[in-house]
């Protein structure tokens, strides 16, 4: 078989798609995987284990752009099935168009005539994200056997001496995901304090964060803790991460990675709930203060007072990092 893998827009959700993928494998190891995915995604799909292929996606989000999905569609190679992992309408348009002769995904925006099996999804019975993309497996023919999701990282070019825990502060689905970076900086310092060595990682809207975090650090501790918000591409960072000896981050794309490169790992939850989204490794611990308001999976604290990350206490996450390091 020849399967084409539409994958969700997020990074984490990416790599939690992983576990359908690898279930398929296991019972068909001659099955070829293709995943299609936003360009900016790539160095993440190519890393994970059970994906033979990636093909980019020129679309974003925003319109329909139904001519040029129909173009675009007709230039893929002949896929025996494709399964589209987000719930809208236009992600399922492109193996329609394509004429891949079976399509399986969710119902989501009512979906009928371009999906060929469309369930109806019951949240209740699997309030797990990675369950739901692995009940995906049935109808295309496969039992849905739940493994960790597995990457593999790649040679580290940065030089970075010696070991390092990783503390990733960023979170791109909203700011109610972030924990505050002051809180971030006492853990850092706790580390540089053990003699450890400490690396900030996040993409542009890290870069304030992460340099508030360094510069909170007394200055002899300065040359143990390197700053690379920014500066470092995603494929560098994904590599560092598998290099790390540990990782602290919110419920984010890059606490998904880490915990499939099986790096120790202590995952930050506020707005979100580690029942649906966790971290899917034995290596990895949650850290949730879980006030009553909480989850309420919302990108900016809709009460104001950000209570599910203010009242995490830094010494919970210290405590937790004390197995690893």
């Amino acid at each position: 078989m020849r399967l084409l893998a539409i994958t969700p827009n997020w990074l984490g959700d990416m790599v939690m798609s992983a576990a359908l993928f690898q279930s398929i494998k296991a019972q068909a190891p001659a099955v070829e995987i293709t995943a299609l995915g936003p360009a900016f995604a790539r160095p993440l799909l190519e890393r994970l284990d059970a994906v033979d292929r990636v093909i980019d996606s020129p679309f974003g989000h925003g319109g329909l752009n139904y001519l040029k999905r129909r173009q675009f569609g007709r230039t893929l190679p002949a896929f025996d099935a494709a399964v589209v992992l987000p719930n809208s309408f236009k992600s399922a348009l492109i193996p329609w168009m394509a004429g891949i002769p079976t399509r399986v995904g969710w119902l989501g925006e009512q979906r009928y005539g371009v999906l060929t099996a469309r369930p109806k999804l019951n949240k209740a019975e699997f309030p797990r994200m990675v369950d739901r993309y692995l009940e995906l497996a049935r109808p295309l023919g496969f039992q849905p056997t739940f493994a960790e999701p597995r990457m593999t990282a790649g040679t580290v070019h940065l030089s970075i001496a010696g070991d390092y825990v990783v503390l990733a502060p960023g979170a791109a689905f909203g700011s109610a995901k972030r924990w505050p970076a002051d809180r971030y900086a006492q853990v850092a310092l706790n580390l540089l304090a053990q003699g450890n060595r400490v690396l900030l990682i996040g993409g542009p809207g890290e870069v304030d964060d992460c340099a508030q975090i360094a510069n909170a650090q007394p200055p002899a501790y300065r040359d143990r803790i390197t700053n690379l918000a920014g500066q470092a591409s995603l494929g560098e960072s994904l590599d560092l991460i598998g290099a790390a000896g540990a990782v602290v981050a919110n419920d984010s794309g890059l606490m998904h990675v880490a915990a499939a490169m099986g790096v120790p790992l202590v995952g930050i939850f506020g707005p979100t709930s580690p029942d649906h989204t966790p971290p899917l490794s034995a290596k990895a611990q949650v850290v949730w203060s879980k006030p009553a308001c909480a989850p309420c999976f919302k990108r900016v604290c809709p009460l104001k007072h950000h209570q599910c990350m203010n009242e995490l206490a830094p010494g919970l996450v210290v405590d937790a990092l004390a197995k690893y390091v």
